[in-house]
């Protein structure tokens, strides 16, 4: 018997609504389910948005895991539509991916 792991979809969206000039800050949350104590680094792939913290510790996760918020801030440089990607990752906790929308008025 062959198996093949593939990696898993991405989280919930994020959803932000907010006035050019305004920011709107919004919380991306996952559960660690390592063994171990681990660091999760936070990048995102749009100026619009961006995390305060690149770095966020996480406990041993247990039986039931523990939950890890990271706090996201859309801060639009334009009128419209923004769609960005939240990658959090860690060695030893896997890799998360939250889809970013933002939608800017005035």
């Amino acid at each position: 018997v062959g198996l093949l792991g593939s990696p898993a979809g991405p989280e919930r969206a994020l959803i932000f609504k907010t006035g050019l000039g305004n920011s709107q800050v919004l919380q991306a949350r996952l559960i660690n389910y390592s063994k171990t104590k681990v660091d999760y680094t936070s990048k995102t792939d749009n100026a619009d948005f961006h995390v305060e913290k690149n770095t966020q510790p996480a406990t041993s996760g247990g039986v039931g895991g523990t939950e890890v918020t990271i706090e996201v801030t859309f801060e639009p440089s334009q009128l419209g539509d923004s769609k960005g990607t939240l990658i959090v990752s860690s060695g030893g906790g896997g890799e998360y991916i939250f889809p970013l929308i933002g939608h800017c008025h005035y």
